[in-house]
This record gives C-alpha cells, structure tokens and sequence, in this order.
C-alpha cells in the first residue's frame, strides 16, 4: 500500500511463500495474503548478507510510532506465531506485520488496519534476535 522500494531477504521472501499456498486457500486469510504477495512481488529481493542494516526482517525488533496518537510499540517480526517467540511476537501475515516487512528506521508509511489507516514512524530496527527469546 506504498509505493516506495521495500527490500527482502531471498531467505525471508523464500520462507514467507512456502506458507503462501495455504493461506491462499483458506478465504478467511485470502484477503491478507494477497496484499503480502503484492509486497513481495514489488520488493527488491537481495541476497542475505546484502541486506542493509535498519531494515525490517523475519525475527527483526522494531520500535515505531503511531503518527496520530504518539503512541510507542515494540515487535519483533516473525513468520507465525506458533514459533517459539517474544512476548512481543508479530506475525508477518498481520496487517501490521506486512506493513512493515522491508521498510528501514525512519521511514514513514500508512497502512489500512481492521480499523483504518494507521500511520506509523518506524523508529529503530534492531538486527534479528534468536528464536529462544
């Protein structure tokens, strides 16, 4: 729902369209997962070591502001929620966790929630954190 460059990993972009085909399947999730095919089809695909520090990823942690409401939330962005995560656990399959796949510290987005459209300041990326957390 933006129009500026998002980047993804190869192993991310691989790891989110495994799960893809199912998701498709299901008409509950249908709706969702064709914005996040839609994200992934814009997105530059690079290579894991290239991937530029600041840039949301799978087990990335993210700070970002509410544009709105001034209000501040944590995340760290993984690919379900049935993996052993943090408390602060965000499915990349979310409207918010789609919404900030691929985009870096500083950028600033609008995204249509369940609710409406969020506007969101991502504040800080953190480097991916280990799955044990």
């Amino acid at each position: 729902m933006s129009s500026s460059h998002i980047h993804i990993s190869v192993t991310d972009s691989r790891l989110i369209r495994a799960r893809l085909p199912a998701r498709l399947g299901d008409k509950r999730l249908r709706e969702s997962t064709l914005i996040l095919l839609s994200e992934l089809e814009r997105a530059i695909i690079i290579a894991d070591e290239a991937l530029p520090p600041g840039v949301v990823a799978l087990r990335s942690s993210v700070e970002l502001e509410d544009l709105d409401s001034k209000e501040r939330e944590r995340y760290v962005l993984v690919l379900s929620a049935d993996e052993e995560t943090p408390e602060t656990a965000l499915s990349v399959f979310s409207p918010l966790g789609t919404a900030l796949l691929g985009y870096r510290a500083g950028d600033e987005l609008a995204w249509r929630m369940p609710g409406g459209v969020r506007r969101l300041r991502i504040l800080t990326v953190g480097q991916p954190v280990p799955l044990s957390c």
